[in-house]
């Protein structure tokens, strides 16, 4: 792999292409009309695959800019792209003390509570609350990957990447 350094403004272009689990290499690929490479050279620790889409956000440039609330939009948008639309239907079973988290609505957890300012988890029907303090909203990005079945490692560091 070879570093290419661009200019700001393309950089930001090129980031507004991106869908949520597009890299910025991949964005290039579909522009330059650049087949995928089918057997992409391993990793520093023998991984192919790049890791799962939720560790893949991690070492993006546009992640490590954005606040928290869109992090864990990204971050939950990779994570119901892995288990699909039935595998993500756990998340709606964690809330707090009395505020729903997760629900299928924005209304459904509205209900729930006063200022949940809920959003749509982009590429899904699920919505989120997000009014919350950063460090709630890492406990609620790790609790909804434990029930989705990420390794505690991956967890970690994926919460760690939310300030």
């Amino acid at each position: 792999m070879k570093i290419v350094k661009i200019d700001d403004d393309i950089y930001e272009f090129l980031r507004q292409q991106s869908d949520f689990e597009e890299t910025i290499n991949t964005v290039l690929r579909r522009f330059l009309k650049v087949p995928v490479v089918s057997n992409p050279p391993a990793t520093a620790n023998g991984d192919k695959t790049g890791g799962s889409p939720v560790m893949r956000l991690i070492g993006e440039r546009s992640f490590v800019v954005r606040n928290a609330t869109d992090k864990v939009l990204r971050i939950l948008s990779a994570a119901h792209n892995r288990v699909g639309e039935k595998g993500f239907s756990p998340v709606l079973d964690l809330s707090g003390r009395h505020r729903k988290w997760f629900g299928r609505s924005a209304d459904e957890i509205e209900a729930s509570g006063t200022n949940t300012k809920p959003q749509q988890i982009p590429g899904t029907t699920y919505w989120v609350m997000t009014n919350a303090a950063n460090e709630q909203k890492r406990m609620m990005v790790k609790k909804a990957l434990q029930v989705l079945g990420y390794l505690s490692d991956e967890i970690e560091a994926v919460a760690k990447a939310i300030f």
